[in-house]
């Protein structure tokens, strides 16, 4: 998998072809996503901005997709993620594809829709104030978790700051999964390799490098375990399932 074409890439700054504004729009949270996942934008002058676009490549099509940009309860720029896929058009090219909005830099993002199944986000993660869930994710500057990858890096989000954080690897669960209070129990922790503890920063973000081994035929999932101190509770993300 490649980042998106240079083709996207023009059509996107075409789109954005308009008079600028101070909106920059620093980063997505997650930045891999299904449809359906409320992301988070960090940015700076984004006060004006009311929409959002997705764009995706399917063969000859430019798939494009806007979303109300909202504001959450703690001050924060929400926008949910759409579907991008076509069951009547053509398939999307590949995982990759941008988020833009007006004024601002396009931002590169991973859509879980068009891995053709090799990553997927599975089960929930536990909630916290605000509404947010525990999510994994992964670096894409490292790469999606294919067989052989040695750079791949997991990603924490929307975790409580200063806790300390574990990454299970291992197969999943036989369905139907298990639940922890809100959470999902995806990855088989009695078979898992456990990577940490792994402090989370106050942006509640936490990552650790996680060399994808040179397998095939084999599926794994990857699924945070979260310690805060404060309440003792244990929390977890969501899973990435991973087909190698």
């Amino acid at each position: 998998m490649s980042f998106p074409s240079p083709r996207l890439l023009g059509a996107v700054l075409l789109l954005l072809a308009m008079p600028a504004t101070a909106q920059e729009a620093l980063r997505v949270v997650p930045a891999t996503f299904a449809p359906g996942a409320l992301l988070r934008l960090d940015g700076r002058g984004l006060q004006a901005a009311r929409e959002v676009a997705f764009l995706a490549s399917a063969g000859d099509d430019l798939r494009v997709a806007r979303r109300p940009l909202k504001r959450g309860p703690a001050g924060e720029w929400l926008v949910v993620a759409p579907a991008l896929r076509d069951a009547e058009g053509a398939p999307l090219d590949g995982p990759w594809a941008w988020l833009a909005v007006d004024g601002a830099a396009p931002l590169p993002v991973f859509l879980f829709e068009g891995a053709g199944g090799q990553v997927r986000a599975a089960g929930s993660g536990s909630q916290l104030a605000g509404g947010r869930r525990l999510t994994a994710s992964f670096d894409l500057a490292g790469g999606p978790p294919l067989p052989g990858n040695a750079g791949f890096t997991l990603e924490l989000h929307e975790a409580p700051p200063g806790a300390a954080a574990f990454a299970a690897v291992g197969p999943p669960r036989e369905l139907p999964w298990p639940r922890a209070g809100d959470a999902t129990l995806v990855t088989d922790v009695t078979r898992a390799l456990l990577l940490g503890p792994v402090a989370v920063g106050a942006d509640g973000s936490a990552r650790v490098a996680l060399p994808v081994p040179a397998l095939a035929g084999a599926e794994l999932a990857v699924q945070w375990l979260v310690h805060e101190p404060a309440s003792g509770a244990p929390l977890f993300s969501d899973a990435l399932l991973v087909a190698l």
